[in-house]
């Protein structure tokens, strides 16, 4: 979740992300998963769906957005319906920002590119919507004007894609309660804090028995 960070941020985090891919991640992210009982995505499947959202142009252009959306920062598919044109900008450097609740994240150039796209040549948008609202059309507009996207049909099409939501979430919450504070991680998303909260205890908790069954079973040190 270190790309939701601002800039003067990102190098800090880097260093951990990648402390933690190399040591950590591939084996505990399952196997926290697999304690919480969670329908999730392994990791070459998580990363798998994450390029397809961002570089395969035979997907229409509002499922690439959302699957982006869902696998980098979590968001459940009734926010991202609810996203409008208005919270998308680029500072003074060129980086884009997506305002989720206060505070802009920072996103990464693909999905950038992806939304500037949207915004300028949306394809389910007719004219009587494009007039509505000018200000603050929706990102993923619906079929009736002025409304957005049905969040029932978004998922079905995602589901029919091979972009599974609910794995594809879950996934995406854990890495985010164990890369950043549960608090930034609420702020950033507009989440509860006590939901982030219990994620991110659930994970902590499963790590814990993680740990104890590693030493049980005396297969030496885990690096961290």
């Amino acid at each position: 979740m270190r790309h939701m960070l601002s800039a003067d941020r990102q190098a800090d985090w880097r260093a951990l992300g990648e402390l933690w891919q190399r040591h950590v991640s591939p084996l505990a992210g399952g196997l926290w998963l697999r304690a919480l009982g969670l329908i999730h995505l392994g990791e070459v499947e998580y990363q798998q769906q994450l390029r397809r959202c961002l570089n395969d142009e035979a997907l229409q252009r509002e499922l690439r957005i959302a699957g982006a959306l869902i696998c980098l920062y979590a968001l459940p598919v009734s926010r991202i319906a609810e996203l409008t044109t208005n919270r998308f900008h680029r500072d003074g450097q060129g980086l884009a920002y997506l305002t989720f609740e206060r505070h802009p994240v920072l996103l990464p150039p693909k999905l950038a590119r992806l939304i500037e796209d949207q915004i300028t040549h949306r394809s389910t948008t007719n004219s009587l919507n494009r007039e509505l609202c000018a200000s603050d059309r929706y990102l993923l507009p619906g079929t009736v004007p002025g409304s957005p996207c049905d969040g029932d049909t978004l998922t079905k099409q995602l589901r029919e894609k091979g972009l599974p939501v609910r794995a594809a979430r879950n996934t995406a919450m854990i890495e985010a309660v164990t890369s950043l504070p549960p608090i930034v991680v609420a702020d950033l998303l507009g989440l509860h804090p006590a939901t982030v909260d219990r994620w991110a205890n659930h994970a902590n908790d499963s790590w814990a028995s993680y740990l104890a069954a590693r030493q049980n079973a005396g297969s030496g040190p885990v690096l961290v």
